[in-house]
């Protein structure tokens, strides 16, 4: 069947049929009417793109065709008195000036076409193999002849079983779709749970990238707190290495004054009245009968024994210049206590 577009005058239409269709012209042309008087009210217009009609002169506006208009003119194709004008909202018009959208007739016509041969063979007897030989050639004919008389495709009782028909077809399909949809669906839900387990695996991955981000990042924080601890108290190490090398040099220097010979005179006298003093106190200690001393009592005692050098008012002086001398040491000796306590503390941190 040869494809048409665009738009033909309405008087070509049937004899388009006598070469495109497989109906007879004439039963075709009932059929497409009666189809129309089932598709909207027969005083309904028909679509200016659908049909218009062409009124050469006119001046009384637009026209327009009805369904039923449109209907009565097929039928005058069935009974075999062909029109050759057709009805319009203006008054009758020229079938040649009618225009008629190929498309639109087209989808009308096969419609038609398929509720006819629908209806030759539900209408004849089951087992009558003959008549419908009969009835389907007569229809199939492409002559201008009546063929033998058969019920209309369009008929309340045949459009009933069609509509049926094409529900049963439609639920069908319905089903076939729906179960591709569903077999869809449980493609879909096997992906999904797929990439499910592919994305809980992930998230598992990287909360532990993350637990292991922060245990790096703690330690090293407490890297970096410990080196920072480290460069303070390498700062502060300057001084205070300074300052325990000038507790310890003064220490130094005061012993090394007892062992060092004075240069002259007095220098040696004072150093040989310390040592008197203490060889004096040393028997006063060793003396297991002795008494209780004090101060002033011991200093009688070293002086009773008649050294040169060793007089009360020479013990004396040796013995405040040794409690001075005590007492300068044990503030040095508290201070470095106290300089090493915390250096001590200081590493420990």
């Amino acid at each position: 069947m040869q494809t048409r577009t665009g738009r033909i005058p309405l008087n070509q239409v049937v004899q388009e049929w006598g070469s495109d269709q497989v109906l007879n012209p004439r039963t075709l042309a009932g059929e497409v009417a009666a189809a129309l008087r089932t598709m909207m009210p027969e005083n309904h217009p028909i679509h200016e793109t659908h049909a218009s009609a062409v009124l050469l002169a006119s001046t009384k506006g637009s026209a327009f065709i009805t369904y039923g208009a449109l209907a009565d003119y097929f039928d005058s194709f069935d009974i075999g008195q062909p029109a050759e004008t057709i009805n319009t909202n203006l008054g009758p018009a020229p079938a040649n000036a009618v225009l008629i959208w190929r498309q639109w007739i087209g989808t009308l016509t096969t419609e038609a076409c398929e509720r006819a041969l629908g209806v030759i063979f539900k209408a004849q007897p089951m087992n009558d193999s003959a008549s419908i030989a009969m009835t389907v050639e007569g229809n199939l004919a492409h002559s201008q002849s009546k063929p033998p008389s058969t019920p209309s495709g369009s008929a309340p009782g045949y459009m009933q079983m069609r509509q049926a028909s094409l529900r049963q077809e439609g639920e069908l399909r319905a089903s076939e779709q729906l179960d591709i949809a569903q077999l869809r669906a449980q493609h879909l839900e096997a992906a999904n749970a797929v990439l499910t387990g592919r994305l809980a695996l992930s998230e598992s991955d990287l909360s532990k990238e993350r637990e292991a981000r922060g245990t790096a990042l703690q330690a090293q924080l407490a890297a970096e707190e410990r080196a920072e601890a480290a460069e303070i108290e390498l700062a502060e190490a300057p001084s205070k290495i300074a300052a325990d090398f000038a507790t310890l040099g003064r220490s130094l220097t005061k012993a090394s004054a007892w062992f060092t010979p004075p240069p002259s005179g007095r220098g040696e006298s004072t150093n040989r009245n310390a040592l008197l003093v203490v060889a004096g106190l040393l028997e006063l200690l060793l003396d297991h009968q002795r008494p209780k001393y004090k101060q002033d009592t011991a200093a009688d005692a070293i002086a009773l024994r008649g050294w040169r050098g060793a007089g009360k008012r020479q013990v004396n002086d040796v013995f405040a210049k040794a409690k001075r001398e005590a007492k300068d040491a044990r503030s040095e000796a508290t201070a470095k206590a106290d300089g090493i306590k915390d250096t001590n503390t200081s590493r420990q941190d």
